[in-house]
């Protein structure tokens, strides 16, 4: 499934909710089994989440292979309703990463990390964090249909409309409506959906 077919699917109905994207890819993403999604524990909470492919043996040799999903998160989370929902769509679009950008082992891991800390320039940039932050842009695209975000960026530039606004309709925390007010929304978008 490509990510543009992903996004059609999900805006077909008037609201994007978690279960809905664990639903689409789990009909439709060819390369995934099963997805649970996994509250964990931390201390102190830390606000993240993280999306791990896991090995599985096929039952048949006809079959494609596939991994089963978990995104494990931060329990705190559950108090924080919209980061939460963010933090695990941005998440789960890493079902869209091509292999060579997977976080598979412990040194790309950890060099993902450091990405993450230090921002690095673009030529300096790794696979990895390319498609973290691609991820960003397509949880945003995903949890917020063009329509309507094209409505509330010219109310909002109106004047008539506030963050807190935008960030509940969508279900989205309030410091991502930068993002989606911004004219690069569009853009990235048209990029992603291969517009």
């Amino acid at each position: 499934m490509q990510f543009s077919d992903f996004v059609k699917k999900l805006h077909a109905s008037d609201s994007v909710t978690i279960a809905d994207m664990v639903a689409v890819l789990d009909a439709y993403h060819a390369g995934l089994g099963e997805i649970q999604i996994i509250p964990v524990p931390f201390d102190p909470p830390v606000g993240e989440a993280f999306f791990r492919r896991i090995e599985t043996d096929r039952t048949s040799a006809y079959e494609e292979e596939f991994w089963n999903v978990a995104v494990y998160y931060c329990a705190d989370l559950d108090n924080h309703p919209k980061q939460r929902r963010y933090v695990l769509a941005k998440e789960l679009m890493h079902a869209f990463d091509p292999p060579e950008s997977w976080a598979s082992d412990k040194e790309k891991f950890i060099r993902l990390l450091k990405d993450i800390q230090n921002e690095p320039l673009p030529e300096d940039r790794t696979p990895v964090f390319s498609a973290e932050i691609e991820t960003r842009w397509k949880a945003l695209v995903a949890l917020c249909p063009i329509g309507p975000r094209a409505e509330f960026t010219e109310r909002f530039n109106a004047g008539e409309m506030e963050e807190y606004e935008i960030a509940s309709h969508f279900g989205v925390p309030t410091w991502t409506v930068q993002y989606i007010v911004d004219d690069y929304f569009v853009q990235a978008s048209e990029r992603l959906l291969g517009s």
